[in-house]
């Protein structure tokens, strides 16, 4: 029963990220086509002239995803606060926020940033052996973004989000019905998952499973 519970409550969690996303992703589209019509200042879509209107708020969105991102994960730390609330806290407890130890941020940190760097290696090599495009990131992002906002959207904002979601409540939920190992593998493939690019989910694949792994040792996000 709880095996089965905790795969319910996961698949929830999960639909809500999926509707909110889908439910912004024609919103935004919508918002920014507006935008296009009516020459609004802050949709800048010199690079797009040569597509079609109808096309515009497509490409828009793929080469300009991050402020999108941003966007659909403060509407989710938003559904999360007012679930907070009904739940006069408990949500929060379920998320293990606690504070780690300096030894322990150290080595989390360390180990992160090794896999990393393997990662990108091993990506590298595959691409160049084989020629496919494994691109995570889509070079139009160095166009479009400076090099400051990266680091402070993708490297810090997106990744806090991920970790409270994917790491507290989606492993927290699984953990109560399969255990910790089993709990991390099935968080890992549905954090890969959420990403919906194959490039991306080869990527964060391995990156899940150690940070579910750093969580279940530190008992913190």
């Amino acid at each position: 029963m709880k095996k089965l519970q905790a795969i319910i409550e996961s698949t929830l969690l999960f639909g809500v990220l999926y509707l909110v996303y889908e439910i912004m992703y024609f919103g935004y589209m919508f918002v920014v086509r507006m935008g296009i019509v009516r020459s609004w200042q802050w949709v800048n879509v010199e690079s797009y002239s040569h597509y079609n209107l109808e096309q515009a708020s497509l490409y828009y969105v793929k080469d300009h995803p991050i402020e999108y991102t941003i966007l659909c994960w403060l509407i989710i730390i938003g559904i999360l606060a007012i679930a907070a609330v009904v739940t006069k806290g408990q949500i929060l407890k379920d998320m293990s926020i606690r504070w780690l130890r300096p030894g322990d941020f150290l080595v989390s940190f360390l180990m992160g940033l090794s896999l990393v760097f393997i990662i990108n290696g091993i990506l590298g090599m595959v691409i160049e052996v084989t020629e496919l495009d494994l691109t995570y990131i889509p070079e139009s992002m160095y166009e479009n973004y400076s090099l400051v906002f990266l680091l402070i959207t993708v490297g810090v904002i997106a990744p806090i989000f991920e970790e409270l979601f994917f790491r507290g409540l989606i492993l927290g939920r699984l953990s109560r019905g399969y255990g910790p190992s089993l709990a991390v593998l099935i968080s890992g493939i549905i954090f890969s998952i959420s990403h919906l690019n194959i490039s991306q989910s080869l990527f964060v694949f391995p990156i899940g499973i150690l940070c579910g792994i750093l969580v279940v040792h530190t008992k913190s996000v």
